[in-house]
Formats: C-alpha cells, structure tokens, sequence
C-alpha cells in the first residue's frame, strides 16, 4: 500500500501484538500520523506489550503537534502511563520540544502524588529534566 493512500487509522494497532500497523504507521510517518496521535499514544500504556517500544520510538520522531498529547497523559492519573510515556517517548523528543514540557516535568518531579512516587515517576522526571 502506497503511503499516500494509506489512512492514519490503519497505522494504529489492533492488538498489542499488530507490528504490521507500526509499519504502516511508519511508512506513512509525519505530519500524516498526528490525526491519531492520542490513539497511538494510548499504545505505551504497558512496556511489555510488543507494540509499545516500536510506537514509543515513532511517537518521540513526531513534531510540536504531540505537545498537548504528552500533557494530558502527564496530567492523567496513571501513573504507569506517566512512567513510560517520560521514559520511552519524552526523554527521545528532540530537545527543543522536550523544553517545551520542562514545567508539567518539574511539577512531576517535585510534587509528585503518592501513586506516582510509588510508580517512581518523580524519578523518571528528574533523569529526563537533567538530560
């Protein structure tokens, strides 16, 4: 299928295990993808599920539009979903738009909830804000 006829809803997976979705999704690469960034961005929910790292290494080559996509995950209160979203997709983002979520880390960093710390997403915030 040519990239230029291929819809952004075929490159969402399925399932967790829908590695030809990722193809597709890279194939048709960005900005084509940013229709459905909050899907895709639903898939690093869990680490171990075969499709996140590809996602994740996709989602951190997208561009400023993914800005308020990241924040209202970090805004969320899953904390696991915090976890892996800081630490496969933010820590990965070009520098000049991991900046521009410098604040939403700090507040994770410093003030994090009692889930959150548990989930060590303080932690995670901290090692990103440092880089």
């Amino acid at each position: 299928m040519e990239s230029k006829s291929m819809k952004p809803a075929d490159c969402v997976p399925r399932d967790k295990h829908d590695l030809p979705a990722v193809r597709r999704a890279r194939a048709l690469g960005f900005p084509g993808l940013n229709a459905v960034l909050p899907e895709l961005l639903q898939w690093i929910c869990d680490a171990n599920w075969p499709v996140a790292p590809e996602v994740a290494d996709l989602l951190s080559q997208s561009g400023q539009e993914i800005i308020p996509h990241l924040q209202r995950v970090l805004h969320s209160k899953d904390s696991d979903w915090k976890f892996w979203t800081i630490d496969l997709v933010i820590r990965n983002l070009d520098p000049d738009i991991r900046q521009q979520l410098r604040a939403d880390l700090e507040l994770l960093a410093n003030r994090a909830s009692r889930e959150d710390k548990l989930n060590e997403v303080d932690v995670v915030s901290n090692e990103v804000l440092n880089l």
